[in-house]
């Protein structure tokens, strides 16, 4: 297995400096004031208003945790909350489970996931079929592509076999008790 040298310093950031302005002009703008804040009890409006001040810190946390493979303890616990989907209220399973986690984890997580995503496509590593969770596709780009293919195979004539899952309650299924 091929061993991969990789910059952990606030991933692509050589410098505090460049962590500033990474945060102020990309994640910081993008973070909802009125958002709940997790068990770490930091507010978005804080990390938001105070972006400049808090991005080198920030960076520090991110630097270490990334270099250590840990995180700090309450950013691996989460406040579940109960939110209502469909039907009668009264029923649980018409409730699905939402998590509120530490907004710093999940800037971490943003940076991290973007650094990924820009090398992934930058060495074209995905095939041109993968449409989840990539920038610019979506189901509908999915659904498109199929519903050509079909249409290019009935135009020629040719048989077409198709296999739909349907994965809508697999997260309603996934045991939550144990470990």
């Amino acid at each position: 297995m091929k061993a991969y040298n990789l910059n952990y310093d606030f991933i692509g950031c050589s410098n505090s400096a460049h962590a500033v302005v990474r945060f102020k002009l990309a994640v910081a703008p993008a973070l909802k004031p009125n958002k709940a804040s997790g068990p770490d009890a930091i507010p978005a409006r804080i990390l938001k208003e105070l972006a400049t001040e808090l991005a080198a810190a920030l960076s520090m946390f991110f630097t270490q945790s990334l270099r250590t493979g840990t995180l700090r303890s309450d950013w691996t616990k989460a406040y579940i909350s109960p939110v209502f989907k469909k039907n009668n209220r009264h029923l649980p399973e018409n409730y699905r489970r939402v998590s509120l986690t530490s907004i710093c984890c999940k800037v971490m997580e943003h940076i991290i996931v973007k650094h990924i995503a820009s090398h992934v496509d930058k060495y074209s590593i995905l095939t041109q079929f993968q449409h989840g969770f990539r920038q610019a596709r979506s189901c509908e780009t999915q659904l498109i592509t199929t519903l050509h293919d079909m249409m290019y195979h009935w135009d020629i004539n040719v048989q077409l076999d198709l296999a739909v899952l349907d994965f809508s309650k697999a997260f309603d299924t996934v045991p939550t008790t144990g470990s």
